[in-house]
């Protein structure tokens, strides 16, 4: 895991990555309910291919202005010239 929120729907986002030497990232978010005994419900919304986006390791979960979930995703360069830095941002559809 290298990043996770809590939604405006009370909701728990997690959102991990997986890399592939000399190809790529490749990164998955999930979503759970948070109960006494821990996380449960556990819902895949995001899995993408290696070399989709760079090293994601920040994730914001947010409503807009239509009442939809978004999740927006940051990684940095890591002042590296193979690395890159993006802002990227997914709707959540249920």
């Amino acid at each position: 895991p290298v990043g996770a929120d809590i939604g405006p729907d009370g909701l728990f986002y997690l959102l991990e990555r997986r890399f592939v030497d000399r190809v790529g990232f490749a990164s998955r978010v999930r979503r759970f309910t948070l109960t006494e005994a821990g996380l449960g419900n556990e819902t895949r919304l995001l899995t993408t291919r290696v070399g989709t986006h760079d090293n994601l390791e920040g994730l914001a979960v947010w409503r807009d202005a239509g009442g939809r979930i978004r999740l927006t995703m940051i990684s940095d360069d890591n002042f590296g010239r193979w690395q890159k830095t993006e802002l990227v941002e997914y709707l959540v559809r249920d």
